[in-house]
């Protein structure tokens, strides 16, 4: 019994651990997301009328490093996630303060997207409905699936 209560404990804690490691945002108000990014990008479709951003791996954060956020060139992290998220009128500018690992994207199907990658990097784009605009600034592959 003892073992039950323990096995039981430990995936609780998982599962609080990985759901601190997304971020959500509400998009009422939003007619455009704006999308820059260092690394690979994938942006996908969810039915839920918010951003949700994919914290990817969990990685371990050092004791002297608890408390710190990420400052890059591109802005502060806001999102603990490695994003800066910022609402300037109608369009929400979401921007990748990461330079590796891959940055996964949700969003509403018919949400009106721009996607732009700043480096060596891929975007993939899948499900949309609405407008849909991508570009790879330096060199990089743009796949854009199930798109109407």
């Amino acid at each position: 019994m003892k073992n039950i209560v323990s096995i039981i404990f430990t995936c609780f804690i998982c599962l609080t651990v990985n759901a601190q490691n997304d971020f959500t945002k509400s998009l009422n108000g939003i007619e455009r997301v704006q999308i820059e990014s260092k690394t690979d990008v994938v942006v996908k479709t969810q039915n839920n009328n918010q951003l949700l951003i994919k914290a990817g791996k969990n990685v371990e954060i050092p004791e002297q490093a608890k408390g710190l956020r990420l400052v890059g060139e591109g802005g502060t992290d806001n999102t603990n996630v490695g994003f800066m998220v910022e609402q300037k009128g109608n369009t929400l500018l979401v921007r990748n303060l990461r330079k590796e690992g891959k940055a996964e994207i949700f969003l509403p199907a018919n949400q009106n997207i721009a996607v732009k990658s700043m480096a060596l990097n891929d975007i993939e784009i899948t499900g949309f409905t609405g407008e849909v605009e991508a570009t790879a600034e330096v060199v990089g592959s743009i796949t854009i699936k199930d798109v109407t």
